[in-house]
């Protein structure tokens, strides 16, 4: 038997995705504290941004070791967090709602990793408080003292170099 009917292929949605995932590769998701947030309503001296940077990245000069609560959890917990949720379920989400969507659902998944970190002493990798440091905080919990540093972290979605 021959087929002498017409076939019509939609490829509408493969255009696109296409096009969508052409602006994933100029788009990031930045994850921080940026300077909304950075300001502090207290006496510190140091505004949350530059708090957290002596954290994340330590201080010799003051004897204050390594917490990173934003590139550890980023680089290494978020994609274990991906795969689990399922990359599958981001590119859907590009298909549904398109590229600005799925980039800003995956900054609050980001967030989400660094409040673990926060709650979990980044997942048992920071290193313990000092003793007189207990003292004077009256806890022995790394990098929590009122809640202003881990309030400040959030995220951007910057599609194609531009804040959005």
């Amino acid at each position: 038997m021959k087929f002498t009917g017409k076939v019509k292929l939609n490829v509408k949605g493969i255009k696109n995705l296409k096009t969508e995932l052409a602006l994933v590769q100029k788009s990031e998701v930045r994850v921080g504290v940026f300077a909304e947030k950075a300001n502090r309503d207290d006496d510190s001296e140091l505004n949350n941004a530059e708090i957290g940077a002596v954290h994340e990245l330590g201080s010799k000069k003051k004897n204050i070791p390594i917490r990173s609560f934003l590139r550890v959890p980023c680089f290494e917990d978020l994609p274990k967090a991906l795969k689990a949720k399922g990359q599958k379920q981001l590119v859907s989400v590009i298909i549904k709602t398109g590229t600005k969507d799925a980039l800003e659902n995956l900054g609050v998944m980001a967030e989400q990793v660094v409040d673990e970190a926060f709650e979990t002493r980044g997942k048992g990798r920071w290193a313990p408080l000092k003793a007189e440091t207990i003292r004077r905080k009256g806890s022995d919990v790394p990098l929590f003292d009122s809640g202003k540093l881990s309030a400040a972290v959030s995220s951007k979605v910057m599609m194609g170099g531009k804040d959005k």
